[in-house]
């Protein structure tokens, strides 16, 4: 945050804004962050879609270990991406992104389409 704060002079004045809505507002305050959440994972989801036709994430990628540590450093190299991975990440590397919000959705995303593949095995039959 400090960093952040460093390198955009009106991410202080934004954060001061914020946690005054907070506590003179509270129940808008935690609308507009479930707002900002639900954003982020539809713009998480097209990043992941993007993915998918790029072949960064696949049916084949593991959904635990190295093989998703190896997959989440693969999407890290989108700007997109970092901006919504928690910055705990940056630092820490991907042991610390693996154990994150934003892993837990990359990894139902990875079993939706093992899912939806198996689903389509089984109407062929």
């Amino acid at each position: 945050e400090a960093f952040q704060a460093a390198e955009d002079p009106e991410y202080e004045l934004q954060r001061r804004e914020w946690e005054g809505a907070r506590v003179e507002h509270p129940a808008v305050f935690r609308q507009f962050m479930a707002e900002q959440i639900e954003n982020a994972k539809k713009e998480l989801g097209k990043l992941l879609k993007e993915s998918s036709k790029k072949g960064v994430i696949t049916r084949f990628t593991p959904t635990n270990g190295e093989g998703l540590q190896a997959a989440l450093e693969q999407l890290m190299s989108d700007s997109r991406f970092r901006r919504l991975a928690p910055k705990s990440a940056a630092e820490d590397g991907p042991e610390a992104l693996a154990k994150s919000r934003v892993a837990s959705i990359v990894v139902d995303y990875i079993e939706d389409l093992q899912d939806r593949h198996v689903k389509s095995k089984l109407r062929a039959y």
